[in-house]
């Protein structure tokens, strides 16, 4: 056997581009002795290992993803690099394991050497140009609901911020109130929001409105924001930004304005604030940021209405069948668009006997609208009565017969005895059409229907209702302004009876007749006037007292010397008591 000896040392074995070498040249922890100078004794206990070594110790297992002391204890005994950067020689012992344990277990009686520590090695590493300092992480570790440690890091834009959001988790640790930090942002957020708590609580319209405002106004400007982001400060900045955000124009939908305005503004923040309700009661979150936030304001635009004679006037020249029948309901009965084409003849009760009895009516259980395939498919038959098939079968929305939209519209509102005539020669000349037509007559039931029985849309109304005020020369007002005029007419004709009214309009809440329904007319006012002169001033008659004048002040005398004298020249008795009088006044001295 031939043995070779080697002269190498450990300095030899360690390449000139090692990593190791490059952190030794950069980061100066001389300062680490200097630090813990005060916990180690000169005179007493067994010879220590140095501070340096043991923070190098701890920095090889963070650097190389090491995750027990033992481990790291194997690792430097076999890697002559890491050898070199502890200062180690080839056959030096490596500092045991167990004195890191311990080294870790004691760490908060040492908790101020550890933040100088970081502190230093971080001016360090800015000095280097290593770390820029723009960026702070704070730790928000937490226990998950399994029972399971979750490492989680947050940055913040400085050292300050980073502080800041420690002892905020940490006073939240203390208090059971910490909520783990989420990477989902507002786009996820609000899927599960409309999947678990929108398609159990909205109707199909109000599914297709909401997702038009995410879809157009939410998800393209702070989709991609996490939902622990948004503050009320960045709640703030949006509706800035929505303020000069260009209206959306759909095919279906052309927009009035150049920009969102403040009343779609307004249902963008209502639609947010009830998503991060959930978001609090999901735990996504600790408050509600859209609480308490302040809107631009909203204008709302007085709606005219017609009077009395300029509805007469309309039904006079009106000579769509269709239009005439959709403006008696909606004026003497108080309907919305919705409900009128949705109303069925088996809902319409105007029998002989009913209306002699002054007992026709029509039982409202129903509405026509316009719905998203994807909304009925989402939500199913949920208040769907009925979904009509479509002339053209690749579009993307239905007609349908749904549930009103609160319980309070389902009614029953009775007929004038006029309308109810009205009614029965319009169902007479429907049954005429439909034996003319036979087979081509598609019979779904419906009082205001096309021409073939399919159903009637709005808007097919509306612009018979436009042309017919034109045609009229009436102010310009829309359709559902009758319903309008119908609130206000019956709250004038019933002396005020609010309930009463209120079950014919079908609203929910009684002060919308009220505040919003019940306007007050020009001839009104006069009434007013002209009741007010006879209750008041023409029992007693006051019409001939006047206001009192005001007191004269009185005029100074003057002494006319030319009158007195000739007076006491025709009286010599006037002039023997002047005389007398004179005698006895007293003299000034």
């Amino acid at each position: 056997m031939q043995l070779k000896l080697h002269m190498v040392t450990i300095e030899d074995l360690v390449p000139e581009g090692h990593f190791l070498r490059k952190l030794e040249a950069t980061l100066d922890l001389s300062f680490v002795r200097e630090e813990t100078a005060y916990l180690y004794s000169p005179r007493y206990g067994r010879p220590s290992i140095a501070p340096v070594m043991l923070v190098k110790y701890l920095m090889v297992g963070y650097l190389y993803g090491i995750p027990s002391e033992r481990q790291i204890e194997q690792r430097i005994q076999t890697d002559v690099a890491l050898r070199w950067y502890l200062g180690l020689e080839l056959f030096d012992r490596v500092p045991d394991h167990s004195t890191i344990s311990q080294l870790r277990r004691r760490k908060l009686s040492f908790r101020k050497v550890f933040r100088r520590l970081f502190e230093e090695v971080v001016r360090q590493c800015i000095k280097k140009g290593l770390a820029s300092g723009r960026l702070a992480a704070t730790d928000s570790t937490h226990v998950d609901e399994n029972g399971e440690t979750k490492q989680k890091w947050e940055t913040r834009t400085s050292y300050q911020e980073a502080l800041k959001r420690k002892a905020e988790i940490e006073s939240q640790k203390s208090s059971n109130s910490f909520l783990p930090p989420t990477n989902q942002n507002i786009t996820e957020f609000l899927s599960d929001f409309v999947s678990l708590y929108g398609e159990k609580r909205w109707g199909v319209s109000m599914y297709d409105s909401q997702n038009s405002l995410i879809a157009n106004y939410i998800n393209p400007i702070i989709g991609d924001m996490k939902v622990q982001d948004i503050t009320t400060r960045v709640v703030d900045k949006y509706i800035q930004t929505l303020q000069k955000t260009p209206a959306v124009n759909t095919r279906t939908h052309h927009a009035k304005t150049e920009f969102v305005t403040n009343a779609t503004i307004e249902k963008i923040i209502k639609l947010l604030r009830c998503a991060f309700k959930q978001a609090v009661r999901w735990e996504l979150v600790a408050k509600n940021p859209f609480d308490n936030v302040v809107l631009p304001k909203v204008e709302y635009k007085k709606r005219d209405i017609w009077t009395a004679d300029m509805i007469r006037t309309a039904l006079d020249q009106c000579t769509d069948s269709k239009l005439y029948v959709a403006m008696n309901l909606a004026f003497a009965c108080s309907l919305r668009m919705g409900e009128i084409l949705g109303l069925t003849w088996s809902n319409v009760h105007i029998s002989d006997e009913e209306i002699a009895d002054d007992n026709a009516y029509v039982y409202i259980d129903k509405e026509l609208a316009r719905a998203s395939k994807r909304a009925i498919e989402m939500l199913g038959q949920k208040d769907i009565y009925h979904v009509f098939t479509p002339l053209f079968p690749n579009t993307s929305t239905r007609i349908i017969l749904k549930k009103p939209k609160t319980d309070s519209s389902i009614r029953k509102v009775w007929l004038p005895k006029t309308l109810a005539y009205i009614l029965r020669e319009w169902k007479s000349a429907q049954d005429e059409l439909r034996a003319l037509l036979r087979d081509e007559y598609q019979d779904y039931d419906l009082v205001v229907a096309l021409a073939n029985g399919r159903p009637c849309e709005d808007r097919i109304i509306l612009k018979s209702f436009e042309k017919l005020r034109e045609k009229a020369g009436l102010p310009k007002v829309v359709f559902h302004s009758l319903r309008h005029s119908s609130t206000t007419y019956k709250l004038k004709l019933n002396h005020g009876d609010l309930k009463a009214t209120q079950g014919d309009t079908g609203h929910a809440q009684i002060d919308m007749i009220t505040s919003v329904y019940a306007h007050i007319l020009d001839e009104d006012h006069k009434i007013n006037a002209q009741k007010f002169e006879s209750a008041f001033y023409a029992n007693p008659d006051l019409r001939s007292v006047r206001p009192p004048e005001e007191p004269k002040e009185p005029v100074p005398a003057t002494l006319d010397l030319e009158a007195l004298v000739e007076q006491l020249r025709k009286s010599p008795e006037l002039a023997n008591t002047l005389a007398a009088l004179l005698a006895s006044a007293p003299s000034e001295k």
